[in-house]
């Protein structure tokens, strides 16, 4: 897959939370959680189709969720695959 681009979207029916980017695709987001004082992020593969949202991870930056959609993407076409041969995988 091509590298996800990224909106701005201002809410969600299933949060509200202050950060939320969903990607132009439609299939990821990331948003912001508070836990207690700590702020973290959130990456989601969205719900698709008959597979339930699945959350991918929490993070300390936006730009880390961001990242892991991207390989979560990058896995779901192979091109992970050829990462990994060519010995560029994160």
């Amino acid at each position: 897959m091509t590298e996800l681009e990224w909106g701005v979207s201002r809410s969600d029916s299933a949060i509200n939370a202050k950060y939320y980017r969903l990607s132009r695709c439609g299939l990821y987001s990331v948003c912001q959680i508070n836990l207690g004082p700590v702020t973290r992020y959130e990456a989601w593969r969205r719900h698709i189709l008959e597979k339930p949202a699945k959350r991918l991870g929490i993070f300390a930056k936006p730009e880390s969720a961001k990242g892991c959609c991207q390989r979560h993407a990058d896995r779901r076409d192979g091109k992970y695959v050829q990462q990994l041969l060519e010995g560029k995988a994160a």
